[in-house]
Formats: C-alpha cells, structure tokens, sequence
C-alpha cells in the first residue's frame, strides 16, 4: 500500500489487478499519526515512511525514493534535474510523459521491493506498475555470487550452501530473498518431518510481493514456464516430457530446479527424456491429464536416475488403470518415495492392492488417494500398509 497525505485529507492506494483508492481519514488524522522526528506516518499499527514536504511549509523528511530497481534499471536525468525517463539495463530508454517540473517539489523513485515507480508532484501522485520483461536477469551475477549457486547445484539436498546464499543476499542488500530461502529451507525439513510450519503465512507475503520479480530474472525458455518455489528456487511446468528432454541443460543452468510438472507424455519423449544427465536432481515430479497406456510410464520409472524423488504426483484429467498403477508399485525408482498423490485418478480396487503389495514403498508416509472408490476390504488393507493413507 501506498500513502499520500494531501491537504485534502489522507489516502492510501492499493495495487494489484487495479488500483484502488480509498480516503482513509482527514489531513488532521494524518498530522496527528506523523512522527517529525522519524519522518514517518504510522496507520493501524503500521509505519510508513513519508517523502518530500510534510507538516510545515518547507520540511522535508525521509530519504529519497530509490532511483534504480531491482532490476538494475534507472531513473534518467536531464542536467537541470527533471527527470526525463528511466534507462534499462539493455541500454534502451523508457520516456516518463509529463514529468515533474524543476523548482517545484516532487519525488520520484521505486517502491523499495521494486515493483512500482511512484512520481509525484503538488499536482498529481502517479504509480506504475514495473516488473522487468520476462527472462532479463535482475542483475549481473558477480563472480562471489556464481560460487555460491554453483556451490547450491553441486549439492542440491543439503541446506547448508542455500543458507550461505541466503546471508550473502542479505549482506548484498536483498534482505526479503534471503529470508524467502530461509523460511523455504525450514518448511521443506517440517514438511518432510510431517510437521506444522509456523511461518507458512510469511512465507507466502514475500512470494506475493517479490514471486514475479524473482521468477522474472530466471531466462526465457520456449515451452518452459518458471512456476512455484521450492527451498527458495523456482521449479518448471513443461507442455511434454519432450519439452523438457530439450531444454534440460539449459533449465538446470539457470537454476537447481527439483520439481518439475510435465503435462504430457508419450513413449517417443520419454524415451528422450530418460538419457538426460539431469533426472537425479529431480525430487518433486508430478505428470498430469496422463491417460494412456503403461508403457510410456514404465519407461520413465524404470530410469533409476530418479531414485532421488521423494514426491510423486498425478494429477489434472488422469486415469491410472491396474496395470498403470502395478508399474508404480513394483518400481525401484521409487523405493524413496515419501509422498504420493493419487487424487481422483480412477484407480480400482486391483490398482490399490497393487500398492499394498509393493515391496519398494517402505518409506511412504503420506498416501492421497482422495477420490478414488475403493470398496470391500481394500480401505482398511490400505491403512495397515500406510497408516497415513488418505481417501
């Protein structure tokens, strides 16, 4: 949220989708809730910093808005001060139109999480909403900060070079990513322990906040959508197992991805996907709208590279028959596995017991079968096998 103290009263913009403007108390309000000496407003328990002229005619509080984002672009000045536009980092120049005029008060800067630019005068208060094109990075990585994600992708399970990252970030003024990995590192170990996470609600405010940001510095890759984040670092959705098998080297360069959701897949691009060196560093897969046969499936899990996962899904318009189903249950691949999501994947009473009768699913805890119709015995066979299970 923004806030505009006015003679006309006190206003705060919220941005999302849309701007919305709402007069949330009278100049007076606002006078009585600023603090002169610290220069700022506090609203409902909440302080905010306040820019340019406030209280008496000529007092200026606050330091100047920031003049470059996150992204490295910055703001463009002409000699007498105006600002003229904002110069990116690829070199070209955004125009400001009506810019504020010299003389007069104004401020004009970034929001300090880099998604808005403010310009604001005695006659008007503008926010624009700024996000850098998709797959421009953010910013140079310098040679420290390529050790460390070096350091990351050489030992993808261990927290440790994550949270060495994370102080860098924090020692390298993006103190909101380093607490993102950080909380991200926590939830997976709770998680994986079957434990609450307390700080999920946190978690998802920064996400809110910087997610696009962050997911907007990782490259354009044909097919490849960055989605979600997993112990700080974005996974990818593919269309086919095909898209993925072709842009491994390039996904797993710009990033230690682990999960991944492939939403097709065929015996022709399994195939492909199966001699890709990256399949070990995949520990979330889930496939959706699979309704075909076995076959392509049982290549895919008979790839002991992906003995790492310790979560499986289906999901989406999928139907997993007995046979489909048997090829998950005697898969060695899996033996890690700690999750697995079968929801509302048709699957019979002969498909279940397939699970109960694996001799590799010894290390599953936590076993959705929501929306299945199961009968007879089965559910309780289920539960003696995997008390966690779910219906």
């Amino acid at each position: 949220m923004l806030v505009v103290w006015t003679t006309d009263g006190l206003y705060g913009i919220w941005f999302g989708r849309a701007a919305t403007v709402l007069r949330v108390g009278s100049s007076g309000d606002a006078e009585r809730a600023f603090d002169t000496v610290r220069g700022t407003l506090t609203r409902q328990g909440v302080e905010f910093p306040l820019h340019g002229e406030c209280g008496a005619p000529g007092a200026r509080y606050g330091c100047g808005l920031p003049t470059s984002s996150f992204q490295g672009d910055q703001l463009a000045f002409d000699p007498a001060g105006r600002l003229v536009g904002i110069a990116t980092v690829e070199g070209a120049r955004i125009p400001v139109a009506d810019p504020p005029r010299p003389g007069k008060w104004s401020a004009s800067g970034f929001s300090a999480d880099g998604r808005y630019l403010i310009i604001a005068d005695e006659w008007d208060v503008r926010l624009f909403r700024y996000a850098p094109p998709k797959g421009v990075p953010a910013r140079k990585h310098s040679v420290d900060q390529l050790a460390l994600l070096r350091a990351i992708a050489a030992a993808p399970d261990d927290d440790t070079p994550r949270l060495v990252y994370a102080n860098w970030l924090q020692e390298n003024a993006q103190p909101e990513r380093a607490e993102f990995i950080r909380l991200q590192c926590v939830h997976a170990r709770r998680l994986r322990a079957g434990k609450l996470f307390a700080g999920e609600e946190r978690e998802q405010e920064l996400l809110s906040r910087f997610g696009d940001v962050w997911q907007a510095e990782y490259p354009v890759i044909r097919g490849v959508t960055w989605s979600g984040f997993w112990r700080g670092f974005p996974g990818v959705a593919v269309p086919n197992a095909a898209t993925l098998a072709r842009n491994a080297a390039a996904i797993w360069d710009a990033a230690p991805v682990e999960s991944v959701v492939i939403q097709k897949m065929d015996l022709k691009s399994v195939t492909a996907l199966a001699k890709s060196p990256f399949l070990n560093r995949l520990r979330g897969l889930e496939l959706r709208n699979y309704r075909v046969d076995s076959e392509p499936l049982h290549a895919l899990l008979s790839n002991a590279a992906l003995s790492g996962l310790w979560w499986f899904a289906f999901g989406g318009n999928t139907c997993l028959d007995s046979s489909a189903v048997e090829v998950i249950a005697s898969s060695e691949s899996l033996r890690n596995i700690e999750m697995l999501t079968l929801r509302w994947c048709r699957i019979t009473d002969l498909g279940a017991l397939a699970l109960v009768a694996s001799p590799h699913l010894n290390n599953l805890r936590d076993l959705d079968l929501t929306g299945n119709e199961l009968t007879g015995e089965v559910p309780s066979a289920l539960r003696k096998r995997f008390p966690g299970v779910r219906f």
